[in-house]
């Protein structure tokens, strides 16, 4: 999961040439990830 998230950090800094917070982006992807457990 890093691996990727880290990809997502180097596509998008050199796109908007902007910095990311690394630890947040990994949080909300496992936030998104995770999504709504309970849906069927």
């Amino acid at each position: 999961m890093r691996h990727v998230s880290n990809d997502i950090l180097v596509l998008q800094t050199q796109l908007t040439g902007q910095t990311f917070d690394a630890q947040k982006l990994e949080q909300s992807m496992i936030q998104a990830f995770q999504g709504d457990l309970k849906h069927p």
